[in-house]
């Protein structure tokens, strides 16, 4: 017969530690159910332990609700042996009572010992007056800088707008401006010839001759 082993779980330190039982340390554990408990010293453990659970050397583990030490099908929605993701799902499983056994191989127990459950004593600092009035003018300032920062921000942004607004309008009116001869145009007195520089040039028409065979006939006969 292969040894049991015997798991011992601590809410404290939040482990598991594996002992190996020979025969007569489980013949302590035979005929016990899910729940009872039982002296560790017997099994070389300080405290006292209760048994949550265990399995046989197939796998198939203990339930609390199948009594006695049989191993049969149980059809099973949720626990120990099942789970699934949908709801109303239900499966028939293969799994053992809640009795210990020749067949259990593996025990789960859970140490219960309110001696040792009592978390070791530690003086918590207690933060005093001053330190937390400096914590707080601190948070002051820094929200106070963050205002300081996001107000020249934007002053800073309105001033280059209104510049921009400024150079706009100012290009705008050169542009509206009259030039000085649509504003003053040339006085010309009678009698007096125009000056060539105060009148604007003016295009030249060219001449276009209608029918060219007319030209012709013209020049022969002047010929």
């Amino acid at each position: 017969m292969a040894k049991s082993k015997l798991i011992v779980a601590d809410p404290i330190n939040g482990k598991s530690t594996m002992y190996e039982l020979n025969d007569d340390q489980f013949r302590i554990f035979k005929g016990l159910k899910i729940g009872s408990k039982i002296d560790g010293s017997s099994v070389n453990v300080e405290g006292e332990l209760t048994i949550t659970g265990g399995s046989d050397h197939g796998g198939f583990p203990m339930r609390s609700d199948v009594l006695g030490g049989v191993k049969k099908y149980v059809l099973l929605t949720k626990g120990v042996g099942f789970r699934s993701n949908q709801k109303g799902l239900k499966r028939r499983k293969l799994v053992r009572g809640n009795t210990i056994t020749e067949e259990i191989y593996q025990i789960n127990t859970l140490l219960t010992n309110k001696s040792q459950l009592k978390p070791p004593t530690t003086k918590k600092e207690v933060p005093s007056d001053i330190d937390l009035t400096s914590k707080e003018n601190e948070a002051k300032t820094t929200k106070k800088e963050d205002i300081s920062k996001i107000e020249t921000k934007e002053k800073q942004e309105n001033e280059l707008s209104e510049k921009k607004s400024k150079t706009v309008s100012k290009d705008e009116a050169e542009k509206a401006k009259p030039t000085t001869d649509e504003v003053n145009p040339p006085v010309v007195e009678a009698g007096k010839p125009l000056d060539k520089k105060s009148v604007p040039p003016t295009k030249k028409k060219m001449k276009t001759t209608k029918n060219p065979e007319k030209t012709l006939h013209q020049n022969e006969k002047e010929k």
